[in-house]
């Protein structure tokens, strides 16, 4: 459902329009681990800092997952049930 309203306003309205719109903000997710991150992390409802991460980042965010080296994108999605 999601794909075919994206395809239908394809071309009309701006990427960012669409993504802001469509997907509410309670499914927003991020990864990070550095100060550059901190902005992203604030937006969404569910932070997530990689646990080679900053300790900024780390205290930050909603859930700390393993590290880069060891699949953190994996497991924090499957701790979100994502996959």
């Amino acid at each position: 459902m999601l794909e075919s309203k994206v395809r239908q306003w394809q071309g009309s309205l701006p990427k960012e329009y669409y993504v802001y719109h469509i997907i509410p903000h309670e499914n927003t997710f991020a990864f990070g681990d550095s100060a550059n991150d901190l902005e992203m992390l604030a937006y969404v409802a569910h932070s997530i800092a990689m646990g080679n991460g900053t300790d900024k980042v780390k205290n930050t965010a909603e859930y700390v997952t393993r590290s880069v080296d060891e699949d953190g994108i994996l497991h924090g999605l499957k701790h979100y049930g994502l996959i």
